[in-house]
């Protein structure tokens, strides 16, 4: 079966738009009649063509299709593929509000405590750090750094620029200004 996707997946790259769409639409007709893990394959490569087409929050729906699917198999790998392609489409969903990016990023949050795929993590990872970014998240890209820099073989104490965060600099002022009132205190006159 998985053969026969991936087959179908190559070949529906090659076809012209509107032929891509007729085999979405067929796919889609298929898939409904399904049931188990082909079901479960067929609502994933539907996420993710549609995805590509730029139909993403019908891609959103497919994904949401697809981990109902894993979560009734307990197949978590499945799910954290879902929750993977779920964000992904979440975050392309054109909104001026911040709820469909939160969502996103808390799709690729579970993603993550499902899956042990170092590519999958990492994904999950550069899509968190981007929302990070948008939603003005600090915290969260701080923490999203070292995981990335873990996963990359690199060092886990890399930090943001400036190092150490809101407090520690205030340590660090707070203890400059206490060595400079004692000894403005001790040279003043009694």
């Amino acid at each position: 079966m998985r053969f026969l996707i991936c087959t179908l997946a190559i070949l529906v790259s090659n076809l012209p738009l509107s032929a891509q769409s007729e085999a979405i639409k067929n796919l889609e007709g298929t898939t409904t009649k399904l049931s188990g893990e082909d079901y479960l394959n067929n609502a994933l490569t539907l996420a993710d063509w549609l995805y590509n087409e730029g139909f993403f929050e019908k891609s959103v729906e497919w994904a949401d299709k697809a981990a109902n699917a894993a979560k009734k198999l307990k197949q978590p790998n499945y799910l954290a593929i879902s929750l993977n392609q779920r964000g992904k489409a979440q975050m392309k969903v054109p909104s001026r509000r911040d709820n469909l990016k939160n969502k996103a990023f808390k799709s690729f949050e579970e993603s993550n405590s499902l899956t042990t795929d170092a590519e999958l993590k990492l994904d999950n990872l550069v899509n968190m750090k981007e929302l990070a970014t948008q939603l003005n998240k600090k915290k969260d890209l701080e923490r999203i750094e070292r995981e990335i820099a873990v996963l990359s073989g690199g060092d886990a104490s890399v930090s943001t620029p400036g190092g150490g965060g809101l407090f520690s600099k205030r340590k660090k002022h707070r203890k400059i200004l206490k060595k400079h009132r004692h000894k403005t205190s001790n040279s003043l006159p009694k």
